[in-house]
């Protein structure tokens, strides 16, 4: 999926559900990819339904606090739209589930944010924003210019979610800052699957915080490379949406 083989990836995600239909990663992803091909919300919820159903809601939530991708809050936000969907995550004990502090904290607000709460939102990206922060730091002082590869990626991470932390709390250059340099942690051709999850996670960012012109360029120049989110998802949040918009995305969209 990352290699925007979208078709073999499906074949395979379909492949895993029928193997291990206990298992919930299958169903995240298939419902992942059904977000990049389908002009409704609705083929991707019936993925995660069918993991509900099979696997069990604590399972598929668990792991999708547990780090798909840098990117995985997105499907949070998208999904929160849906009434079932806010019902279930609402109930959801993530950190029982073994879900990071900071990720819960990040899904929650996203959740929040989609389902159009935006006190809450803040407040639990406020939340994150503390555990970030620190976790930042931390990995800085320790690691300092001799960190490697897989830590960088890790720090890169660390500090596009910060980033998002920051933009949920609408501090702007904090925002940018902190995304900003979570791109220029990973070397080009060091880490792709990161490297382009960081680049994407700053165009969703830019958008995010009303820089529409920045967020077009950027993210008409990143997704203009296989990636595992395609341009076409756009649609899929209200928040963004308008930016597909903009001819320089639509003719990406055409494209492919």
């Amino acid at each position: 999926m990352a290699l925007g083989r979208y078709r073999d990836a499906a074949a395979r995600f379909d492949r895993a559900v029928g193997i291990a239909p206990d298992r919930p990663g299958g169903y995240l992803f298939q419902s992942w990819l059904r977000l990049t091909s389908e002009e409704e919300i609705g083929p991707a919820l019936d993925a995660i339904d069918a993991g509900w159903e099979r696997a069990g809601e604590d399972q598929v939530f668990g792991l999708m606090g547990r780090y798909l991708s840098q990117i995985d809050w997105w499907l949070t936000r998208v999904l929160s739209r849906d009434r079932r969907y806010r019902r279930l995550f609402g109930a959801a004990d993530l950190l029982a589930l073994g879900v990071d502090s900071a990720a819960h904290y990040l899904h929650r607000a996203q959740f929040h944010r989609g389902a159009g709460d935006t006190e809450r939102a803040r407040v639990y990206s406020d939340s994150a924003r503390m555990v970030l922060e620190a976790r930042v730091a931390l990995h800085r002082e320790r690691d300092g210019d001799d960190a490697t590869v897989l830590e960088r990626s890790r720090q890169a991470a660390r500090l596009a979610h910060l980033g998002l932390a920051y933009a949920g709390l609408g501090r702007e250059a904090d925002a940018l800052a902190a995304a900003t340099e979570g791109v220029d942690h990973i070397p080009a051709g060091h880490d792709a699957v990161h490297g382009s999850e960081a680049r994407i996670q700053l165009g969703l960012i830019l958008g995010m915080l009303g820089e529409r012109e920045r967020a077009i360029r950027h993210l008409a120049a990143t997704l203009a490379e296989p990636s595992s989110f395609r341009v076409e998802m756009l649609r899929h949040d209200p928040e963004l949406s308008s930016l597909l918009q903009d001819p320089r995305l639509r003719a990406l969209a055409v494209r492919r």
